[in-house]
């Protein structure tokens, strides 16, 4: 059964200092059939470590570390994103193209959070 994942927000900022704020507006809104929640615990240092996102192509995910710092690689990209301990998270909007996570910690424990929709 398709469902529909609203995300609302903006964010504001000065371009310059004396200037107007810019708006950027963050809305966005997808159809998914199937979402994963993820939650893992390491207790010990992993490099590269697979999440297989068992859906067709994930479209949206929501990462958050908890604990410790970890970082988070796309597919097969060798970018690495690091999420800091407790400190927000990242959305990724994949448009149906995000099929793995490559997950390294340094510091255990550490603890990886979210969701993927597809």
């Amino acid at each position: 059964m398709a469902r529909t994942l609203v995300f609302a927000g903006e964010i504001t900022w000065p371009l310059e200092d004396g200037k107007q704020a810019a708006k950027v507006n963050l809305a966005a809104s997808i159809v998914y059939a199937s979402a994963l929640h993820i939650e893992k615990v390491y207790s010990s240092v992993v490099t590269d470590e697979v999440i297989a996102l068992p859906m067709a192509g994930a479209k949206f995910v929501l990462l958050q570390a908890t604990t410790n710092d970890i970082t988070v690689k796309l597919n097969a990209s060798t970018d690495a994103i690091t999420l800091k301990a407790n400190t927000g998270f990242v959305l990724i909007f994949g448009d149906g193209v995000i099929t793995a996570l490559k997950v390294s910690t340094g510091t255990v424990p550490a603890t990886l959070k979210g969701m993927a929709f597809a």
